[in-house]
Formats: C-alpha cells, sequence, structure tokens
C-alpha cells in the first residue's frame, strides 16, 4: 500500500513516513500543497494523509485537488487543532 503523507511540519511528516515504512507501507511525503500536487501527478497512492490547517491551502482543498487527479484515492485527516 503506497501512501503519501502531508503536513507543513517536516520533522512530523519525515518520522511519521519512517515509522509507516517500518511497517510495510511505501510512504512519501510533503510539506506543501505544490509538492504533494506535484507526487500526486507523478505516482499513483492507495492514500493520502492530509494535516487540515496548512499554509496557503487547507488540507480539505488539497483532498478536492488530489481527488480529480487520482479518482477512488482514499483520505485521512490529521489536524493539531482542538
Amino acid at each position: 500500500m503506497k501512501l503519501l503523507l502531508v503536513d507543513d511540519e517536516e520533522k512530523f511528516v519525515s518520522r511519521l513516513a519512517e515509522r509507516l515504512e517500518l511497517r510495510g507501507f511505501e510512504a512519501d511525503w510533503a510539506t506543501t500543497y505544490e509538492e504533494a500536487l506535484a507526487k500526486v501527478r507523478a505516482e499513483k497512492y492507495d492514500i493520502a494523509v492530509l494535516d487540515v490547517k496548512m499554509p496557503s491551502m487547507s488540507g480539505i482543498d488539497l483532498k478536492n485537488r488530489i481527488e480529480k487527479i487520482t479518482p477512488g484515492i482514499k483520505f485521512i485527516f490529521i489536524t493539531g487543532h482542538g
């Protein structure tokens, strides 16, 4: 299973990708919506894990753009806010 992790906190998202890879997942990560969209255009992902609150574009808006590129992809949303 191939995952794309998107969060503006590089330390968090890179470590999360490492932990998931130790558990057998293939995980790429991005810290901006531009980087995430470029990866989605270049690769096929099964699941995108998106931070809800990011600079420039919310995770919800990013979801809508990713769905147009990769119909059928599944999403998980994360946030550090209550």
